[in-house]
């Protein structure tokens, strides 16, 4: 399976629903965790992540790690870096390959 994030959210969270807004426009796959109803787990995520408020975002990786990104302006600064960190090997393959420098 592919990177994809779970985002655990409540249902009347807008910070939530700002984050689920993003994955989906950017065609990211994501798992939506709802805990309305289980504030038991909540409370012990929290905790266990060391973040207070909702969303909690976390990374499943190809390999089974987890990272844990954190609430959805953690996870715009994230993605903001991850494109950043594509455009720049992407200009470093051209660079590397001659594309744009007079050589092809």
């Amino acid at each position: 399976m592919s990177v994809y994030y779970t985002i655990y959210s409540l249902t009347d969270c807008q910070f939530c629903k700002r984050a689920i807004n993003l994955l989906s426009q950017k065609n990211i796959p994501f798992l939506v965790v709802v805990m309305d109803k289980n504030p038991e787990f909540m409370s012990s995520l929290k905790q266990d992540v060391g973040h207070n408020t909702v969303p909690i975002i976390m990374q499943q990786m190809e390999d089974g790690a987890t990272n844990f990104i954190g609430g959805s302006d953690d996870l715009e600064r994230h993605l903001s870096e991850l494109e950043t960190a594509d455009g720049l090997l992407a200009k470093k393959a051209i660079d590397l390959y001659g594309r744009n420098n007079g050589t092809n």
